[in-house]
């Protein structure tokens, strides 16, 4: 059915907040009339563009939003670099990493990068590997962009990319939290397979990539989030 998937997720938010659109919470900065065009995604089945303005109101958002997991993430981690920042925008991951780092991304959107690190204008998803002997790559908030079959490549490309010890670290939203639902509703709004993919969809990408079984850490200051860890061998 056209539609089906965007659909499914309609109502996923609507079974657990209520049976009228108008009392979603909108998740984040969601581009403006967004979902007031609900229907028309779901009649056609194809995501909404977005503008410029858009991207530079969503990357403002995600640096303000991820300092503080960010700094409780390199706390608990005790990493040893380089870090691989891999759809890494604004920087916020990089910024607090302390340590070498370069952030991964396409180059409208190094453009907005507000850190010192290094920046590494790549599709990571068309690109066919990243720059290896990586001590950490990272993970932030991308995977929801895509689709299971290109989460699967990228973290395959990513764990090649870390030399052996070396740690992925997988940050997204929880597909459990209310959070993670609406976000999914966002992401069938405005990608074209994007979704947030549930904790053991994401640890079997890992898994098969060649990592050691993935640990999960909790963060105080984003505890909707979904943070998993694996180890090269």
């Amino acid at each position: 059915m056209k539609g089906a998937r965007r659909l499914r997720k309609l109502l996923e938010a609507l079974a657990l907040f209520g049976l009228d659109p108008e009392n979603l919470p909108e998740p984040g900065p969601v581009p403006e009339g967004g979902w007031g065009q609900l229907a028309h995604v779901i009649r056609t089945d194809e995501p909404l563009r977005t503008e410029p303005a858009d991207l530079q109101r969503f990357h403002d958002y995600l640096w303000q939003a991820g300092a503080a997991a960010a700094r409780e993430l390199w706390e608990q981690l005790k990493p040893d670099g380089p870090l691989l920042d891999l759809g890494g925008g604004a920087g916020a991951y990089s910024a607090a990493f302390p340590g070498e780092a370069t952030v991964v991304d396409m180059p409208e959107v190094l453009k907005l990068s507000k850190t010192q690190a290094k920046l590494l204008a790549l599709n990571i998803l068309n690109t066919s590997e990243y720059p290896n002997e990586q001590g950490v790559v990272l993970l932030a908030n991308v995977l929801h962009l895509f689709g299971e079959s290109d989460c699967a490549a990228i973290v395959r490309k990513a764990t090649a990319a870390l030399k052996r010890g070396g740690i992925l670290v997988v940050k997204d939203l929880d597909s459990a939290t209310p959070q993670g639902v609406l976000f999914a509703l966002n992401m069938a709004l405005f990608t074209k397979d994007g979704d947030v993919h549930d904790p053991q969809t994401v640890r079997s990408w890992m898994l098969e990539s060649g990592l050691g079984e993935p640990r999960r850490l909790r963060l105080q200051t984003s505890p909707e989030s979904l943070v998993l860890v694996g180890r090269k061998p």
